[in-house]
């Protein structure tokens, strides 16, 4: 038997509901009834004080822990969440997964931050900061720049330097661009000439933040970034697949 869907009003208001819901959450945390890290009330007590019927909070309750507003926790309940840090990741993955940007796509919008970032983590970071930049290179030598190990320290690298800047806006756009920094890393080892010049200029950028010097920060991060578009198109003008997140483009001849 042909199983019928509720009528499309039906479904609009029922989403509409969902929103007014959600909306009502998002007042409450905003007003600092509810604080990042703290618990709501259980799901009957906060139907009531939102005057609503318990299925119509419960999905907005589970839409905001997909966006990662919210963390449910078996035994503890439902919890504002303490920290931005996943709230964009979900959907800048299905930005990856539908319009499937290109490696360089991917490294011009890292040029664009991390440029940025490393020159303010050049001027605030602190000792601690630069340890754990230094931890991120020193995981990577003696190893293949494709190596999973090699691309985990490269990743720790790069956000040591977000975690230095001491922009939290920015660094939140760094943990989304996480799997996309991983994707280019993969794709365009192959196309690496030369791996000890690539390591090289990391140390460079890390010599640069050492000595507190944001111009040559800058300069060194920008390089980074012109040789990982340069290797990127290196894989693609050889055919080796790309990594499967991402497309390669093609250069463009001007005339």
């Amino acid at each position: 038997m042909t199983r019928l869907r509720p009528p499309a009003s039906r479904r609009a208001g029922a989403a509409n509901l969902c929103d007014d819901v959600i909306g009502r959450i998002t007042r409450l945390i905003s007003s600092g009834a509810y604080p990042p890290g703290s618990s709501l009330p259980s799901e009957r007590d906060l139907s009531v004080q939102l005057g609503v019927s318990r299925p119509s909070l419960r999905e907005a309750l589970r839409t905001l822990s997909v966006i990662g507003a919210l963390e449910t926790r078996h035994g503890s309940g439902t919890q504002v969440a303490a920290s931005s840090a996943d709230i964009l990741k979900s959907s800048f993955a299905f930005l990856l997964l539908i319009d499937k940007p290109t490696i360089v796509d991917i490294y011009e919008t890292r040029e664009l931050i991390e440029v940025h970032l490393v020159g303010r983590a050049a001027e605030r970071r602190t000792d601690a900061e630069l340890a754990a930049i230094a931890a991120g290179l020193d995981g990577m030598r003696g190893l293949p720049l494709g190596d999973p190990r090699s691309v985990e320290a490269n990743l720790r690298f790069h956000a040591a330097i977000a975690s230095a800047a001491h922009n939290l806006v920015l660094e939140r756009m760094m943990s989304c661009l996480h799997d996309g920094i991983r994707a280019t890393m993969e794709a365009s080892a192959p196309g690496v000439l030369d791996a000890e010049h690539a390591l090289q200029v990391h140390e460079q950028i890390f010599e640069a933040i050492a000595r507190q010097n944001p111009a040559d920060a800058r300069r060194a991060m920008t390089l980074h970034m012109g040789m990982g578009v340069d290797d990127a198109r290196r894989v693609n003008a050889q055919g080796t697949a790309p990594a499967p997140a991402l497309r390669t483009r093609r250069t463009r001849t001007v005339s």
